[in-house]
């Protein structure tokens, strides 16, 4: 099934009943200066991912400053915050199609864990 904004919208309030102050997540904002430039959620241990691994759930980088260094800093950043936390792991989904998140991810040492493959299916008759 694939999911609808409403849909979306009930698995975020769900998953955030009390927004950035929600329990078992990170939220965090990135800034340059007084700009904002980007937001990364993750989701603590103990969630879907397992009882070791925290979960990236998004990252946004908001266009116009995209490709300058905001990306990699917010993981290596919730990366150092984890650490302290003593979580062991992060994990993330990515779309095959987003060739510079691959790269990204692989430059930082992230590893295929899964693979996942669709076939486009002619109309019947």
């Amino acid at each position: 099934m694939i999911p609808t904004q409403g849909s979306a919208t009930t698995q975020l309030r769900e998953q955030l009943p009390d927004g950035v102050d929600s329990a078992g997540a990170l939220l965090r904002t990135a800034r340059v200066g007084d700009v904002e430039v980007g937001w990364i959620w993750v989701g603590l241990p103990g969630g879907p991912a397992g009882p070791h691994t925290a979960w990236l759930n998004n990252i946004e980088v908001h266009p116009g400053h995209r490709r300058q260094g905001h990306g990699r800093r917010m993981i290596q950043l919730v990366e150092a915050e984890l650490g302290t936390l003593g979580v062991p792991e992060l994990g993330l989904n990515v779309f095959g199609s987003n060739t510079g998140a691959i790269h990204l991810y692989h430059s930082l040492g992230y590893r295929v864990a899964a693979q996942q493959m669709t076939k486009r299916l002619p109309p019947a008759g």
